[in-house]
């Protein structure tokens, strides 16, 4: 049997609490187990676990399944506990604010699949006039993804999110500070307003909230959606992201 195998045959016995009652003791405070029976037992154990690796490799399997189901509806509650802080009014959007379909992408400005995303964004407010999107900066790939996202959330304070949002994404230049200054320029915003509230605070707090939330929703990588509560892990391309909003709307 193979070291990988070993192991998870031993993580399986340990989970099963198959040793618990070897080291046990009995009411009297005695060993449970004379130092012979446990030799006994373990040489049982050994045998069986010898005999049958494949039968528990897949209770090992299935047991993992059944966690990742029970960890995907505890994040489905978490989604409906936090309908407000994904949805509501407060939060930097786009699109129809009274639109049928709401959905919250979780972004990072250095994430290149994010980038690859934006384009089907765009897309779907060119043909779908009831879709609203919402934006929650979740920088995860190093400071310059703080500080863009810093800076976008001062372009939210000033009524320029979206401008700022887009041309950011398109723009290939490194995330630097000159970079960010260059294109709050661009779209019209105040620009040492901007770089002052990019360094508040507030600013940080808001990023914080976006992380705690993320790891609620167990997101650990941008990008993450939320399409009218179904939650979406990793980029989903234009026709996962047209299906969502049909399912969406047949759910409705």
């Amino acid at each position: 049997m193979s070291f990988k195998t070993t192991r998870i045959v031993a993580l399986f016995v340990l989970a099963l609490g198959l040793l618990a009652p070897i080291k046990g003791f009995a009411a009297d405070g005695a060993p449970a187990f004379t130092d012979a029976q446990k030799a006994e037992i373990q040489g049982m154990i050994k045998d069986y676990v010898d005999q049958n690796p494949d039968l528990i490799i897949k209770a090992l399997q299935t047991y993992q399944v059944k966690q990742q189901a029970d960890l995907e509806k505890a994040a489905e509650g978490k989604v409906v506990e936090n309908k407000e802080a994904l949805t509501g009014r407060d939060q930097p959007s786009t699109g129809n604010p009274n639109g049928d379909v709401t959905i919250t992408e979780f972004f990072d400005y250095n994430c290149g699949y994010c980038k690859k995303a934006l384009p089907d964004i765009e897309t779907t407010l060119a043909n779908d006039k009831n879709v609203r999107f919402v934006f929650k900066e979740f920088p995860v790939l190093g400071p310059t993804s703080v500080t863009a996202a810093q800076w976008s959330l001062a372009a939210a304070k000033q009524g320029k999110y979206f401008e700022f949002h887009k041309t950011l994404m398109h723009n290939n230049e490194p995330r630097s500070e000159e970079t960010l200054r260059k294109v709050a320029k661009e779209v019209g915003m105040d620009v040492d307003k901007a770089k002052e509230y990019a360094q508040s605070d507030e600013a940080k707090k808001i990023i914080e909230e976006n992380r705690n939330l993320a790891s609620e929703l167990q997101i650990q990588g941008t990008p993450g959606f939320v399409i009218n509560g179904k939650l979406f892990r990793g980029y989903i391309g234009p026709e996962g992201m047209k299906e969502a909003i049909t399912d969406a709307r047949k759910k409705k």
